[in-house]
């Protein structure tokens, strides 16, 4: 079974089973034992949720916390929207909310903001998970640069890798004549 507002499903060429690729916006719930799901963050945040009993569990990707009023842009795209939407997921599969375990990554600062959006959006699903009564495991940390999560839902296991921060690349100078404009005189008809 899988439940989500998924676009793409690939196999894995190493031969160990599927993996799904979630986009910003985009949460998907399984309890398929060979599914793999992943996702690349950098402030945005990806919540991995499980119910071990039921042996089912979903992951998102949001990139903002909540929705400005009046913004026009995707709902799934904020917290205040996935977040309900994994939940209901969950438990439409079959999960307890009392037994659900999560774990959080994201929230990184790749570049110089003025507020700490990757801050802002880990603060929103702490928040959230808190007030259902979701026990979170303690933070990894990703690195200024962020992370790549694979996560098996139907066994909760979850393989963080941090990425390197890319160090800007030094450009080569190039410094092209000056041209001199053309002067056309229009046709007569």
């Amino acid at each position: 079974m899988l439940i989500g507002n998924l676009s793409e499903l690939n196999r894995d060429p190493s031969g160990g089973g599927r993996r799904l690729s979630l986009g910003q916006g985009e949460y998907g719930v399984s309890d398929e034992p060979d599914l793999v799901l992943t996702t690349v963050l950098g402030s945005c945040v990806a919540a991995c949720i499980h119910d071990p009993v039921a042996r089912v569990g979903g992951m998102n990707h949001f990139v903002l916390p909540q929705r400005r009023l009046g913004s026009s842009g995707d709902p799934a795209r904020y917290g205040d929207d996935l977040m309900p939407r994994l939940i209901e997921g969950l438990l439409q599969a079959g999960a307890r909310q009392s037994r659900l375990e999560a774990q959080l990554f994201g929230g990184a600062s790749p570049g110089r903001f003025v507020n700490s959006i990757g801050e802002d959006n880990l603060a929103f699903a702490y928040d959230f998970l808190d007030r259902l009564g979701v026990r979170v495991a303690p933070p990894q940390q990703s690195g200024p640069a962020g992370c790549r999560i694979d996560f098996r839902p139907a066994d909760g296991h979850v393989k963080h890798v941090p990425l390197a921060r890319l160090e800007k690349a030094q450009a080569r100078r190039i410094i092209l004549p000056r041209v001199k404009p053309l002067n056309l005189t229009p046709v007569a008809a």
